[in-house]
């Protein structure tokens, strides 16, 4: 039997009509990365799995939409809420920012040069 996973959600962006979160399993580990948008009634969400990851989606889902979706638009109707799932691979990341957050570099990049 496989352990309980626990996923936490980490805001990286927001604005009035979106936001963007970065999810983990365990707290430690990065498995995905979400876009939401909010429009009218309705809610888009886009997740950007980790190609090397392989978890229960649907289990995913549902701590996404009690931790984070239900907590921004409690009274919100389930048939607003649409979800389209991708597996992706991070190529590069890029800015001009000093600052830039090293949560999306890769060590990678800088061994082939991006």
């Amino acid at each position: 039997m496989r352990d309980a996973v626990n996923y936490s959600f980490s805001r990286i962006l927001r604005t009035l009509s979106s936001e963007i979160y970065l999810a983990y399993e365990n707290k430690d580990n990065k498995i995905a990365e979400i876009h939401i948008h909010y429009v009218g009634a309705s809610i888009f969400c886009t997740v950007l799995i980790e190609e090397s990851e392989n978890i229960d989606v649907d289990n995913l889902l549902e701590a996404l939409e009690a931790d984070v979706v239900s907590s921004c638009i409690p009274d919100y109707e389930r048939e607003d809420f649409s979800v389209v799932v991708f597996k992706a691979k991070e190529m590069s990341s890029f800015s001009y920012d000093e600052n830039y957050n090293e949560e999306y570099r890769h060590e990678s990049d800088e061994e082939e040069g991006l």
